[in-house]
């Protein structure tokens, strides 16, 4: 059964976001380096892998993954639905949270 949300209370794409005392605006994002990028990959091991499969459904799941050399690699079973999604479409996202 479809719900309703209050959107009314969702802070503007434009506002100041306010998280741990630090203030940030959206302006943060366009000073970031790519270097602070592959840093904070590092740092970290668990994301989150989306894509759409053949039937159009999306799918996200949690994954551990190493960077090395600025590449990106994800453990997945050689046979798990994320391996044979991958290699049949290689259009993924990778959300990981961490600090830059």
């Amino acid at each position: 059964m479809p719900t309703s949300h209050d959107r009314s209370a969702a802070p503007s794409p434009s506002a100041p976001v306010e998280r741990a005392g630090r203030r940030r605006d959206k302006t943060a994002a366009s000073n970031l380096r790519t270097e602070q990028v592959w840093r904070s990959l590092d740092r970290a091991s668990v994301a989150v892998l989306g894509h759409v499969t053949g039937a159009g459904q999306p799918r996200t799941s949690g994954v551990v993954y190493k960077t090395l050399n600025r590449r990106l690699y994800v453990a997945v079973g050689p046979s798990s639905w994320k391996a044979r999604q991958i290699a049949a479409d290689h259009h993924v996202s990778v959300t990981v949270l961490g600090r830059v």
